[in-house]
């Protein structure tokens, strides 16, 4: 690569797999995977989002706001579960320092902090349901009556019940029955493995 440089056949070097890096997660789209042999390299690009077509739709509303991937990632995750938690991002995205997402998030009036220290969690702000519309918003009721139907139907529900009814992450199911404890439409009774939601009369 240094001679290519000489000849003047290649601008640059070095920087090629940070600019595949950037590229991919600008995009939303999964890292770059390498196979390395000791005759070849094996370079793989999926065509695969982090988020779907619609979300990344979605997302085009706040183009003119500098967000990182991380602080796009975080304001889906809180579009599509209706609120999010640190440890609920934590899970979702194990490499980023979360702390500092939320608060760039917050700072930017994208998100809304709720409670205090470990009971904190964060929602779309109110200039975001405005400017972009409520729909993970409703999406969430929809979720959350549809666990409530289920609680009425079988008298109780667990959270991979409720991931198996709504085909979402556990972590997800999880925020969504905390919330509807916190709202005082259910109760939770038992440790996390076990604990199970009931609906109140």
């Amino acid at each position: 690569m240094h001679v290519l440089k000489i000849l003047g056949l290649v601008e640059e070097y070095g920087e090629g797999v940070d600019r595949m890096f950037q590229g991919m997660e600008s995009r939303l789209l999964e890292p770059p995977t390498f196979d390395a042999t000791p005759d070849s390299v094996t370079v793989r690009l999926l065509n695969r989002a982090l988020v779907d077509a619609e979300d990344q739709a979605w997302l085009q509303l706040f183009a003119d706001y500098t967000l990182t991937v991380a602080e796009r990632r975080a304001l889906v995750a809180a579009r599509s579960a209706g609120s999010i938690t640190p440890r609920s991002l934590r899970t979702l995205m194990p490499s980023a320092n979360v702390d500092a997402v939320l608060a760039g998030a917050t700072a930017k009036g994208l998100l809304t902090r709720i409670g205090v220290r470990g009971g904190a969690r964060y929602v779309l702000s109110e200039e975001v349901v405005l400017r972009a519309g409520a729909t993970g918003i409703q999406a969430r009721s929809r979720q959350q009556q549809m666990l409530l139907d289920e609680m009425d139907r079988q008298g109780s529900i667990s959270t991979l019940e409720g991931s198996e009814l709504l085909k979402e992450p556990m972590t997800v199911v999880r925020d969504l029955l905390n919330n509807l404890v916190l709202a005082g439409a259910a109760s939770a009774e038992g440790r996390t493995r076990a604990r199970r939601y009931y609906p109140n009369d």
